[in-house]
Formats: C-alpha cells, structure tokens, sequence
C-alpha cells in the first residue's frame, strides 16, 4: 500500500490516518481513503473543491450574439483551454472571462473577478482553443491525466450551466473510445447542458481526462468529451 504523505485536496502535509485506509487532512478535514488498487479516490464534493479555483466561466461575443461556456487553466503560466467553437469568428479580439472560482466557494459575488484573456492557438478540427491571460498566472492549473481512461470509469464534469454559474455533475464513462468522421471522443452519461462546451472531465483522482465537446439533441445521457490524449497532444505542441 502507498504511504499517504499529503491531502489530495489541499495538498497540505498534515494528515491522520484513520482507520480501514481511510485518512483525515487536519488542515481542510478532508476525510479521503486508498482503493485496492493503491490510488486516491475522491468523492464528488472533494473534486470540486479540489478543481473549482482551475475552472472559469466564458463569455464571448461572435457575430453579435453571445456565447457562454467553461475553460480551466491548464498551467499556472496563465494559459487557459477551451472549445474553438466558443470563440469562432472571433480571433482578433479579446475574449471576456469571468473567473467565478470565489463566488462559488465563499457564497460571495463580490468576489467575482473577470479577466481579459487572448487567443493563442485554435484548431477547428479538434474544437479546441488556446488561451492566455497574465491575469491568470499563477493561478491553480488542473492536472492532465496520462492513465488510460476505461469504459464504466467514473467521472465528474463542471460547467457553467445554461450560462448561469459553475455547477458539478457526475456519471460514467459510457464509451472510452467512439469515432465520428476522423474524430475520436469519449462518451459520457453526466447530464451536462448548454454551457458545459469546453468545461473538464474529471477523474477519481481529480484529474483532468477530458473536455467536454457537447451532446446529441434528444439524448440526456449521450455526451461527448475530447480525450486527455488528444489534449496533451495539443498543449504540447501549441
């Protein structure tokens, strides 16, 4: 079995261990425990408290009509990934961001604080698009997976819902693999709406397995996702 040396949550040093391999952060108290297989699993709550202050809600004008969506900041450098589709047609300008990690931890609007951010890299294939915003740097960036991602893995998924705020829901990974045209995906069952587009897939561990692409009309469960394979390809490259 590892020897927990750190909260998976808070990362803070201080842990007690409790027992059946369950632990308690004396800094966040956080309670966490080790599966069989020897790696942290976490609850939903613990996720996204763990992830929230990663995660923003996007707004952006294209066309003359407004867009709303999710990014998370995946270095603390200040570079933030999203979905190419949210800031189509709109490359020479600026897009908004509004940062609602506080808000949605503390209970307090007034802590809200928006960010202007620039486009980096887009690729319409892929639906995917690099941010950067010096505002964000050194801010708390997601962790990207390298561990395969299975069928029947759970998952967890944050987006700003119907362009309201930031919320959490949760499923499974209904197919690890599944291809349209030349594009792979995976499919997920968590019930994510209008405004998840570009919002991570997490997993257990809190790590980021993916990005949510969108969903088949008619179809609750039946959601798509960019795999964290495709994503590390692009961050490094771009």
């Amino acid at each position: 079995m590892d020897i927990v040396t750190k909260c998976p949550v808070c990362g803070s040093p201080h842990i007690t261990a409790k027992r059946f391999d369950t632990y308690k952060c004396d800094s966040c108290d956080t309670s966490f425990r080790i599966k069989e297989s020897n790696s942290l699993s976490l609850s939903t709550s613990e996720i996204y408290k763990k992830t929230i202050s990663s995660i923003l809600e996007i707004n952006t004008i294209v066309d003359g009509d407004e867009q709303f969506g999710t990014g998370i900041i995946i270095s603390s450098k200040g570079y933030i990934l999203t979905c190419a589709h949210l800031i189509e047609g709109k490359k020479e300008d600026q897009t908004i961001v509004k940062n609602f990690c506080d808000a949605i931890i503390a209970k307090n609007k007034n802590n809200e604080k928006m960010i202007k951010t620039e486009l980096v890299y887009c690729d319409s294939s892929l639906d995917l698009a690099l941010l950067y915003s010096e505002e964000a740097k050194n801010c708390p960036a997601a962790s990207i997976s390298n561990e395969k991602i299975k069928t029947g893995d759970k998952i967890c998924a944050i987006g700003n819902s119907k362009g309201e705020g930031l919320c959490i829901v949760d499923g499974i990974v209904s197919d690890s693999s599944r291809y349209i045209g030349n594009n792979a995906y995976m499919v997920i069952s968590a019930p994510v709406t209008s405004g998840y587009s570009g919002g991570p897939v997490f997993n257990t561990k809190g790590n980021l397995i993916g990005i949510i692409k969108g969903g088949r009309d008619g179809a609750v469960a039946m959601n798509y996702a960019i795999p964290s394979k495709i994503i590390s390809s692009f961050v490094r490259d771009h």
